[in-house]
């Protein structure tokens, strides 16, 4: 009797756990494609050698970056740290094969997939290594969907840019994200010479539980309590 009774508690907890799953996600330059290589995982607009794009970016821009060719995975500037401490698995990404001697601003687009239903809550951790800079004096370097994440301009000094790392860390993402499919865009600018960029991005979400979700687990939770009195 005991043992049946222990059987159902457990079921009930299992029946009461809310239906829903929060998400974790790394998005990656170079993506594991041999140097030199291209990334089809990340797309671009190519902009201007020894400027910024200067001009606010537009929807426009977002749609052709999306459709854009695939960014080139090069090998890295001598100046250049190799890798991101944090993920070794991302490689530098240029314009064109030989950027790493001369190369151009970008606007990069990477596709993301979030299969929660409704989103509670979302934020972002970007960490990366840039020549030149990220963002520029009209623009945010990071964009989602389109909508610019605030504080997300590295200007300064450039030597410091890619050859040690850089982050922007929990910063709040939910009123830019939906369910479905989203798009990360980067921003990087180039003022001569050599550009290119490194980059990881860790997304996490909390779902809302699905509706009649909280009300089950607290059934399920009040139903366990009993037996457990019974058994005492």
């Amino acid at each position: 009797m005991r043992q049946s009774i222990a059987l159902v508690a457990l079921l009930c907890a299992g029946i009461a756990a809310p239906a829903f799953a929060d998400m974790s996600m790394t998005l990656r330059s170079g993506n594991g494609v041999a140097v030199p290589g291209s990334d089809s995982n990340v797309r671009m607009l190519i902009g201007p050698a020894n400027s910024s794009f200067g001009y606010a970016l537009g929807a426009a821009d977002f749609t052709a970056a999306r459709a854009g060719a695939a960014a080139f995975v090069i090998a890295p500037h001598p100046a250049w740290k190799q890798h991101l401490t944090i993920d070794p698995a991302a490689n530098w990404i240029g314009t064109s094969a030989s950027a790493a001697a001369e190369g151009s601003t970008a606007l990069y687009a990477i596709d993301f997939t979030i299969t929660d239903a409704l989103i509670a809550s979302a934020t972002i951790d970007f960490s990366f290594l840039v020549d030149n800079d990220l963002g520029d004096t009209l623009n945010e370097g990071l964009f989602i969907n389109g909508n610019a994440v605030a504080g997300t301009k590295l200007l300064g000094v450039k030597a410091e840019h890619f050859n040690q790392d850089h982050a922007f860390l929990n910063l709040d993402i939910t009123s830019l994200v939906h369910a479905g499919l989203n798009t990360l865009y980067i921003n990087a600018p180039d003022w001569g010479g050599p550009a290119g960029m490194q980059f990881s991005a860790k997304i996490d979400t909390v779902a809302v539980p699905a509706p009649g979700a909280a009300l089950l687990a607290s059934l399920g939770l009040g139903l366990t309590g009993w037996i457990r009195r019974k058994l005492a």
